[in-house]
């Protein structure tokens, strides 16, 4: 009986390799050829992604840079700014001064004109008044008869 099992054994071995020892080499050489290619193609991937790190350690070491040339020009506009604005403010502190000195100036020369006509009023007002107390009424009426003739002749 052994030596059927083992004929029977060796019968099926036979048979196997036979029939499928060609799909199975074929089988197996279209794994490995797959399993290499996805090897190959994984190492591709591994190095893009490898090449993408670098970029990315570049651009990140980069942006710290970056980052403080945007904060130094933010400065550097903020200073700009802020002295623009105070030689504006400078400037229009200096149009005020000059138009407080002119309405100022304006004000004392209104009044002192104002002064010298109230002044010149009542000058003549005293003037006619202390007239009036010295001229006694034959010299008053002289006076206008005489204005009288002048407004007659011309």
């Amino acid at each position: 009986m052994l030596l059927f099992t083992c004929v029977n054994f060796a019968a099926f071995v036979y048979l196997l390799r036979r029939f499928t020892s060609a799909p199975l080499r074929d089988f197996l050489k279209g794994r490995r050829k797959e399993i290499v290619d996805l090897m190959a193609e994984a190492a591709r991937e591994k190095a893009a992604a490898q090449a993408l790190k670098d970029e990315y350690e570049a651009k990140l070491a980069g942006l710290e840079q970056a980052r403080n040339e945007l904060i130094a020009d933010v400065r550097r506009m903020a200073e700009s700014d802020a002295q623009k604005l105070l030689a504006a403010a400078a400037e229009a502190a200096e149009r005020l001064k000059r138009d407080a000195e002119r309405a100022a100036q304006s004000d004392h020369d209104r009044a002192v004109r104002e002064l010298r006509a109230e002044a010149a009023r009542l000058a003549a007002s005293l003037a006619a008044e202390d007239i009036r107390k010295r001229l006694d009424p034959e010299i008053r009426q002289q006076l206008v008869e005489e204005f009288l003739e002048g407004v007659a002749k011309a």
